[in-house]
């Protein structure tokens, strides 16, 4: 009984007193990539000719990539 009371007493000193836990004052997005047209892949596969290809279920269609 005492411990438990110990440790509740412990976890509520440390959520009242600790400055601002989890909390972002600022921050910047940078983004890596642009977007895509894709609504999640989730099935890929290649073709003889070594062309790749992305299905996507959500978005109902089979996109193919461009060779570069």
């Amino acid at each position: 009984m005492t411990s438990r009371l110990a440790l509740y007493a412990a976890v509520a000193v440390t959520v009242l007193l600790a400055p601002g836990v989890a909390s972002a004052q600022t921050y910047e997005v940078t983004p890596l990539v642009p977007g895509s047209a894709f609504h999640g892949v989730h099935g890929l596969g290649i073709d003889k000719a070594g062309r790749l290809f992305a299905g996507s279920v959500a978005g109902g269609s089979t996109l193919r990539s461009r060779s570069q």
